[in-house]
């Protein structure tokens, strides 16, 4: 009897249990902590690609499909080091009138293309989009798994992220963009 009222005063072996018992909290966010840097890291990059490829393109007032193609993946280096098999890179030049938003060009990189007259992949907002001049419209795609996206879906509800984004702007020389 008197061994068992000891162990229970016994404190020698209370931080190792404290440790073991704190263990897989400190490793759930140090998990945690490391998807949504990543995942962070992963939407910047996104962000540079869009703004970069419009920007490259809206500069000219003429611009080669061979252009384009560089253009693009050049942009998709950007993703290192992270794959970029999984990136989509889409770049229309739209036609904006009154009721109508149709592509007057577009090329992709690891997507598919829109052709000419078909409609603008997304709407154009009204503050931005102005009758009788082409838009430069890029949407990029990217589905993200990082090393623990498969530990922490029971909590995100996501094995995977899936982004989707679009950005806009106005050729730079004149109302239009050719494209040869």
């Amino acid at each position: 009897m008197r061994r068992i009222f000891s162990f229970g005063r016994d404190r020698s072996a209370t931080s190792i249990l404290e440790f073991a018992l704190m263990l897989p909290i400190l490793v759930f966010i140090l998990a945690g902590i490391v998807e949504f840097g990543q995942t962070l890291m992963v939407s910047r990059k996104l962000n540079i690609i869009m703004t970069s490829v419009a920007d490259l393109v809206s500069q000219e007032s003429a611009i080669s499909s061979a252009n384009v193609t560089k253009i693009l993946t050049g942009a998709a280096t950007i993703m290192l080091p992270y794959d970029s098999s999984n990136l989509k890179i889409l770049v229309a030049d739209v036609n904006v009138t009154s009721s109508t938003q149709l592509v007057a060009w577009s090329s992709a990189y690891n997507d598919t293309a829109l052709s000419a007259g078909a409609a603008s992949p997304t709407t154009i907002p009204a503050g931005i989009a102005e009758a009788g001049v082409q838009m430069v419209v890029v949407r990029v795609k990217y589905s993200f798994t990082s090393p623990f996206s498969s530990f922490l879906a029971s909590v995100t509800g996501h094995s995977s992220w899936t982004f989707e984004r679009y950005f806009f702007e106005r050729p730079r020389q004149g109302d239009s963009i050719t494209y040869s």
